[in-house]
């Protein structure tokens, strides 16, 4: 009888102890998710997200110990310790004091301007995970580095308790937070936070859907020649220029000015093939290990030539030799300020012409410049 009478006491006692919480992993898509309900353009490329699903519109609540699975494509999911400036993470940095872009003929063997000025580099910090795995500090930087780089997500252990800010390196508007609580307070168990992620970007997608179908599509001999280059809110980007027609008389002034808040763009004029392959020969993005080549394109910083007054100009397919010409990136960022909001292009010569951004190729636009 003594003995069941421990055993019962030893039952007792353990059945009074706390039971230890199962580490949980939750996944957070960085960008659209690829469930979202979406028309087939969308999902060829018109449009992204600049959200976290779940935790930018509301909090991730996860448990001290509890892992977050990070997914996405072009963007990052970072933590910035403490005093560490978004700025030292900029995707496009000046190279090593001294270094300059190489002489680059055109298409009639003449250099272009932009030879010999100072080179821009890609800033591999910001591509390349950093920090490690468990997240333990709220003073020190975590990165998962470019997302696309980890096909099966990147994950983050949260071991400390807190409440934690979650940017993306390369679209400055996008942030999320995550809270860690402590195992005894009551959290939404993954499949919970999945559905509710999910609810988010389709919502999203709906009020891109009503922004795209507003957007003028062809315009021509417009009082004031307008072209947005994309589209957006601080929660999504649209990859179009609006309009994607436009037609103008010879001698048109044309403003190019961003319409969204989270992309950099250019706008580039010439045959799809001559562009694509100039970007292929100047724009060296660092995809390999270190010591691959790592070139920011010299035409996203300076454009392919000068402005005077403040204003490009085009004169059709005798430009360059083979009908090239790009402007400068712009972008909406007030954190860089040497790049513009806008730019103006003077269109001197008729002719049917391609534009593109050549940042993001899919964006395609055509230009009727007549007599």
């Amino acid at each position: 009888m003594r003995r069941t009478g421990l055993s019962l006491a030893a039952i007792a006692a353990a059945l009074m102890l706390p039971v230890a919480a199962h580490a949980a992993t939750y996944t957070v898509a960085a960008g659209a998710t690829p469930k979202t309900k979406a028309p087939a353009s969308f999902a060829q490329g018109l449009y992204d997200s600049d959200e976290f699903y779940p935790g930018s519109k509301k909090p991730l609540k996860i448990h001290v110990g509890d892992t977050v699975k990070f997914v996405g494509g072009f963007h990052t999911a970072s933590i910035l310790g403490s005093g560490v400036k978004r700025s030292s993470f900029f995707l496009i940095q000046p190279g090593a004091a001294g270094e300059l872009y190489p002489t680059i003929n055109d298409g009639a063997n003449q250099p272009f301007y932009f030879s010999g000025q100072q080179k821009f580099i890609y800033n591999t910090a910001t591509l390349s995970p950093s920090g490690g795995p468990n997240v333990s500090s709220k003073a020190t930087t975590y990165n998962s580095g470019v997302l696309f780089a980890s096909p099966k997500g990147y994950s983050m252990k949260f071991t400390k308790a807190g409440k934690y800010q979650i940017v993306c390196l390369i679209h400055s508007s996008m942030n999320g937070t995550v809270n860690v609580v402590a195992p005894n307070k009551k959290v939404d168990p993954p499949a919970k936070t999945a559905r509710q992620g999910q609810d988010e970007a389709n919502a999203d997608v709906v009020q891109a859907i009503d922004l795209h179908l507003n957007q003028p599509v062809a315009v021509a001999d417009p009082k004031n020649a307008v072209m947005s280059v994309g589209a957006g809110t601080k929660n999504y980007s649209l990859f179009a220029f609006y309009p994607q027609a436009l037609s103008v008389k010879a001698g048109t002034t044309i403003t190019f000015k961003m319409g969204g808040p989270n992309e950099v763009h250019n706008v580039g004029f010439g045959p799809y093939g001559v562009q694509t392959a100039f970007i292929t020969a100047t724009d060296l993005f660092p995809l390999g290990p270190p010591g691959t080549p790592n070139q920011a394109g010299p035409a996203l910083v300076y454009g392919t030539d000068q402005a005077v007054n403040g204003v490009y100009t085009f004169s059709g397919n005798t430009q360059h030799g083979n009908g090239l010409f790009a402007t400068q990136a712009m972008d909406l960022d007030p954190a860089t300020p040497q790049l513009p909001s806008s730019v103006k292009v003077t269109v001197t010569t008729p002719g049917v012409y391609t534009l593109i951004c050549q940042i993001h190729t899919n964006m395609i636009a055509m230009l009727d410049v007549h007599a």
